[in-house]
């Protein structure tokens, strides 16, 4: 749940589909559909659709393939990738939505584990016809999610963006000293907002979906770009090691 650097994360996400529709042909190649337009669709800027009993919000902006499709951070909704998504807009179909339970997307007690998430979104756009393969772009938690979606279904895949992608907070506690970890838990909840159920289901799953992220080394023979601001703050507790 927090701020993207949302300048680079156009640059990344434009240059990368740039970079997707030369390298699947020349302009010669008339019949290549990943760089042809989007199917003839009437898309609904911001609308509903009814995915496994909840009504899951999503804005779709744009038209041409590939396809942009966006995956925020743990609780964060699909405002956060406003600016980017409308940067990206005038080059290519994008999509953004808000999981089960956050934001305006309803929640009936769905399972935030990676395999319900990630299932999720397969049925989001398969349903709404999003032309595949497309570009996946995902930040922290959603970085995650992002592997994990791409190793499942890696046909679907035209490249990947990583976005500051989460880690596995054990492997933190591991290395500072319980005095520190202690301090970054208070000053965490200090700085987190109050959370509703759908959230804290996904704090909870943090460090599985992470754990199951870092358990893969094969993901699609695509473009990757990753992006990461390696900033520290001397005054958060063990900000610095988090890079470690």
């Amino acid at each position: 749940m927090c701020k993207i650097p949302f300048v680079l994360a156009a640059t990344a996400v434009a240059g990368m589909a740039i970079l997707s529709c030369n390298s699947s042909g020349t302009a010669d190649n008339k019949s290549d559909s990943s760089v042809t337009a989007a199917p003839a669709k009437n898309y609904l800027a911001d609308s509903f659709i009814n995915i496994n009993g909840a009504n899951i919000f999503y804005t779709v902006k744009g038209s041409n393939s590939p396809a942009v499709v966006f995956i925020s951070g743990f609780g964060d909704d699909n405002q956060t990738w406003q600016q980017v998504q409308d940067s990206i807009a005038p080059l290519a179909l994008t999509l953004s939505y808000d999981r089960a339970g956050l934001a305006k997307s309803a929640y009936s007690n769905q399972p935030k584990n990676a395999e319900a998430i990630i299932g999720e979104l397969k049925q989001l756009v398969d349903s709404l016809n999003i032309p595949k393969p497309f570009i996946l772009v995902g930040h922290s938690l959603g970085g995650n999610l992002e592997k994990i979606y791409a190793h499942t279904y890696p046909a679907d895949i035209k490249a990947l963006v990583f976005i500051d992608p989460g880690y596995n907070e054990e492997a933190l506690q591991k290395i500072i000293s319980p005095a520190l970890w202690l301090q970054r838990e208070v000053a965490i909840k200090k700085y987190t907002p109050a959370l509703n159920t759908a959230q804290q289901m996904e704090k909870k799953a943090l460090n599985n979906i992470a754990r199951y992220s870092d358990s893969i080394h094969e993901v699609p023979n695509v473009p990757i770009t990753f992006f990461t601001a390696t900033l520290t703050f001397a005054d958060f507790p063990a900000s610095g090691d988090e890079i470690k």
